[in-house]
């Protein structure tokens, strides 16, 4: 029915709808206009229902509705019939609004789906009667991860706009303002205290209290002064480092960096140490050297001077004498005897560079001629060694005859001395004698040593030299360094190589002579390489050169020597 009015009117037991139309709710039609319901309660006594459904479900969808009100097809308020209803709108209440059930609550769901902080909110807003916000509880999501986790803000009006108050988090209260803990003694907390703030029977505050603003406190906080305490703090710089340099000097204190030795300085056991004694410090040995002198000791008894190397008075014969010498007027007595008086006149009797170079002279002059002879003596030799040409010197005795060379009595027996004779004369002189010169020269025959030694040696360094005794006795050669040459007094050693890291050996060309041997051994962690210098050849099985191991040994065995000819055969304990 188009543009109809339904009119309904109730009495006491009846409600009547009236209809304007030709076709009216009876004939089936919808109704396209107003419908108004106006009941008339009039009974006093009689509860009245304006508006009654009542729906026999026998059998109907769980989403079936008692009540569907729409605009343009849009549904804006409906109560299914289980009684739940749904508003999209806003909800206004004039009145006082109380929800009554065994477990009443009163959701409020956004249906944004937010996980950002702050996001997906929701809020209860307290007007007042000029719609001007008084306060506000907003719930709304906590952090940026995907989750459950809420948050919970209390704000307030302070006259101008809302300030949050109070913020709770899953961790943290947060209030923006002061505290006020009212000190009423109606209100005390579990352990009897008024004004006190705690936790459920506890005596602390179990979470984190953040303030926003002052704490201004009356009185003490456990017991201490604040404002006190404030003062000291206040008198110490912002974040002082008292380890700077200018606070540990003036504390008295030293810097680490001003100590040379720091590791020792923290090492040292004071108890170990002693004052340094002003003419300086001890050394080890010192409390030895006093523990075995007596309390009050006696050093000046014979016993003493005698262990001293000294002599007591009484023993010399000539104490005077000894006392009184003067050093100035006395000479060095020769090895061959003191000089007597008329010596100096044999001396000064002997005309300049004096030729004794003939044998008669020579021989009577005690001298070797360069042709041989016979020593009873040693010969010293000095920087320049004796060239005995391969020829021996052995059993020197005192000169028989013109060959034979001269001693110490037979040259005291002449006019002339040998040794007077070897200042005077010239090198030139000294060639060009038939004896051999203290500065050396060539024998051309033996010297026959009888049963004296050669003394003062020069060590053998090439083939054709003498030996010292001492390098018969060297049988190694201990080599630390990373790189060796081997030399000719390497023959018939052991060289022993001993470095952590790589050594390499070289074998030096036309050095050794066929049927030289040398023995290397690795005795270092490091590997050892021997390599041939240019012009050398080494044979080895699989041409291996390096020491195979830590204690590996090998023979290098010399077979031919010539320039960019020399050639080894290498046998051993080898890798490649």
């Amino acid at each position: 029915m188009a543009n109809e009015t339904v009119t309904v009117t109730q009495s006491v037991n009846n409600v009547h709808v009236v209809t304007s139309g030709a076709t009216g709710l009876n004939a089936g039609g919808d109704i396209d206009g107003n419908l108004s319901i106006t009941p008339i309660w009039n009974e006093s006594g009689t509860e009245f229902t304006s508006l009654l459904v009542n729906v026999t479900d026998t059998s109907s969808s769980s989403t079936s509705e008692l009540l569907d009100m729409q605009v343009g097809g849009v549904s804006k308020f409906a109560v299914d019939k289980a009684g739940d209803t749904v508003a999209t709108g806003g909800f206004t209440v004039g009145g006082e609004l109380q929800i009554e059930t065994t477990t009443p609550y009163i959701t409020l769901k956004n249906s944004t789906a937010e996980n950002t902080n702050g996001g997906c909110e929701s809020k209860i807003i307290f007007e007042d009667h000029t719609a001007a916000d008084l306060a506000l509880i907003e719930a709304s999501h906590s952090g940026t991860s995907d989750d459950t986790k809420g948050k919970l803000i209390f704000s307030a009006n302070n006259g101008s706009t809302l300030i949050p108050t109070l913020t709770l988090t899953p961790n943290f209260a947060t209030i923006d303002g002061a505290l006020d803990v009212n000190d009423d003694t109606d209100a005390t907390d579990a352990t009897g205290e008024t004004g006190a703030l705690r936790t459920e029977g506890g005596a602390s505050i179990a979470l984190k209290l953040y303030v926003g603003s002052d704490i201004v406190v009356g009185g003490t906080v456990d017991g201490r002064d604040v404002a006190a305490d404030g003062t000291k703090l206040d008198g110490i710089e912002t974040s002082a480092d008292v380890t700077d340099a200018t606070n540990v000097a003036a504390a008295g204190a030293l810097m680490d960096s001003e100590l040379t030795d720091l590791a020792g300085v923290k090492g040292v056991t004071i108890s170990t140490l002693q004052v340094k004694p002003s003419e300086g410090a001890f050394e080890d040995g010192d409390k030895t050297k006093l523990n075995g002198i007596a309390t009050g000791a006696d050093v000046t008894d014979n016993t003493s001077v005698t262990n001293a190397g000294a002599l007591m008075d009484s023993e010399l014969t000539d104490l005077a004498g000894v006392k009184g010498v003067t050093i100035s007027t006395l000479q060095v007595k020769p090895s061959e005897g003191a000089f007597a008086n008329g010596d100096k006149t044999k001396l000064d009797g002997i005309e300049a560079s004096a030729d004794v170079t003939d044998a008669t002279n020579v021989s009577a002059a005690g001298a070797l001629m360069k042709s041989g002879g016979t020593m009873t003596g040693a010969i010293t030799c000095g920087s320049g060694g004796i060239d005995a040409n391969y020829s021996t010197i052995s059993n020197l005795s005192d000169g028989s005859s013109a060959q034979d060379a001269v001693t110490k009595t037979q040259l005291d027996s002449v006019a002339s001395t040998a040794s007077s004779a070897s200042s005077t004369a010239s090198a030139a002189n000294a060639t060009a004698l038939s004896a051999l010169p203290k500065a050396g020269g060539t024998m051309s025959g033996a010297i026959a040593m009888g049963s004296s030694n050669i003394t003062g040696l020069a060590e053998g360094t090439a083939n054709g030299h003498a030996l010292r005794f001492e390098q018969l006795r060297t049988i190694k050669n201990d080599v630390t360094n990373t790189t060796y040459t081997l030399v000719v007094g390497d023959a018939t050693k052991t060289v022993r190589l001993n470095n952590a890291s790589t050594v390499t050996v070289t074998v030096p060309d036309n050095t050794f002579e066929p049927g030289d041997v040398v023995t290397l051994f690795r005795k270092g962690a490091g590997g050892v390489t021997i390599d041939e210098a240019s012009g050398v050849t080494i044979n080895s099985v699989g041409d291996k050169k390096k020491l195979a191991y830590q204690y590996s040994a090998a023979t290098l065995i010399c077979i031919t020597k010539g320039s960019g000819a020399s050639e080894f055969d290498l046998i051993g304990d080898l890798t490649t």
